[in-house]
C-alpha cells in the first residue's frame, strides 16, 4: 500500500480468522484481511488522533483524543 505509511500509528488489534486493524494520527485507520499481507485504508470520520482500538466478532471501536470514539459493526 502506498501513502499513509509514514502516519503514526499507535496501536493495533486483531483476530485469528486473518483481520488486522490499526489507528493512528489524523483519523487513520487501516484494516487487513490477511494477518497483515495488504492494507487497505478506511475512513474514520475524524481527524482526531486515535490511541486504542479493540474488538469483538464484527464489533470493532477505536478511542482517541477529545473523547472521540468511532465504531464499525462489519469488522472495520
Amino acid at each position: 500500500m502506498k501513502g499513509d505509511v509514514l502516519v503514526d500509528y499507535n496501536d493495533l488489534w486483531g483476530r485469528r480468522d486473518g483481520l488486522v486493524i490499526a489507528v493512528g494520527a489524523g483519523g487513520a485507520v487501516l484494516q487487513s484481511r490477511d494477518s497483515g499481507l495488504t492494507w487497505t485504508k478506511r475512513h474514520s470520520m475524524t481527524r482526531e488522533r486515535l490511541a486504542s482500538v479493540s474488538g469483538w466478532r464484527d464489533l470493532v471501536v477505536a478511542v482517541g483524543a477529545n473523547g472521540t470514539i468511532v465504531r464499525s459493526t462489519d469488522g472495520g
